[in-house]
């Protein structure tokens, strides 16, 4: 998984042009996932100490994950989409879409709110970070 996860890193920074160069939007928004993802991370290790399933996360069965796997989730989950970010343009190439979100905001925004609606669910349920 971390080689295929380096990979597409190296894929995506060799893939940079002009259209792909970071914005400081771009950068915020990342920054806002990446933190989120630290704190879904932290809930996730506290439910798994207080003894919660997890469902369909980490390849595990009795839906409890080890500690190294939520870390290698976690850390590849980072890296991939970090990685598919770069490799989106910062900007639609024609002014057809000038309204809309450019690729890479829309891929970082998605993410923002899943891992915001993860953190929230936690909260709900006691789950602190």
């Amino acid at each position: 998984m971390r080689a295929i996860a380096l990979l597409l890193l190296f894929f995506a920074v060799g893939c940079s042009s002009a259209s792909h160069r970071w914005t400081a939007l771009d950068v915020a928004r990342q920054t806002v996932l990446l933190t989120e993802l630290e704190v879904d991370r932290r809930q996730t290790i506290h439910a798994q100490q207080q003894g919660f399933t997890e469902i369909g996360m980490f390849g595990t069965t009795d839906g409890h994950p080890t500690h190294g796997e939520i870390n290698r989730y976690f850390a590849s989950y980072a890296v991939i989409h970090t990685a598919v970010a770069a490799a989106l343009p910062s900007r639609w190439t024609k002014n057809d879409f000038w309204w809309f979100p450019s690729p890479r905001a829309l891929w970082q925004m998605i993410a923002i709110g899943d891992e915001y609606a993860a953190i929230r669910i936690n909260w709900k349920l006691g789950i602190k970070p």
